[in-house]
């Protein structure tokens, strides 16, 4: 009778004592989330454009004017531009494939082939990045005679 007796009281002085340590994780893990969220927002990265649009004017039919959009990083982690996407195939964009510091400028060098086209002309730039809006939109626009 005593042994049972000391086997249940060394059994539940175990299942107590792991209790407590994974109580210790769970507030090691939830510490360990809250850094790792302060970080991620102190290090965000932000794209201001200078111009978001640009009107190219009256342009004869196949000419291919060159646009530059700049803009700079003003967020305090490093920029990176997945993507870029234009409305349409007679436009072309290109943009830098490497990390953009903090406080840099860069730009993205959009090309708008205008052959078989006239009239008044609209075309969307769709820029992807790891900003918090994710998504951000340039156009360009003028009349192709």
């Amino acid at each position: 009778m005593k042994r049972i007796s000391i086997l249940l009281l060394v059994g539940l002085l175990i299942s107590l004592s792991s209790c407590h340590t994974d109580k210790a994780k769970q507030n090691s893990n939830t510490k360990n989330k809250q850094t790792t969220t302060a970080s991620v927002k102190k290090g965000t990265p932000r794209i201001k454009f200078l111009k978001t649009s640009y009107n190219f004017g009256e342009i004869s039919e196949g000419e291919e004017p060159v646009f530059y959009f700049k803009f700079v990083n003003t967020g305090t982690g490093n920029l990176y531009i997945s993507d870029v996407q234009t409305s349409c195939g007679c436009t072309v964009a290109q943009y830098p494939d490497k990390p953009i510091p903090p406080g840099d400028t860069e730009q993205i060098i959009v090309t708008f082939n205008s052959s078989g086209y006239t009239g008044y002309q609209l075309k969307k730039i769709t820029i992807f990045a790891n900003t918090p809006k994710q998504t951000h939109s340039l156009t360009i626009e003028g009349v192709v005679k």
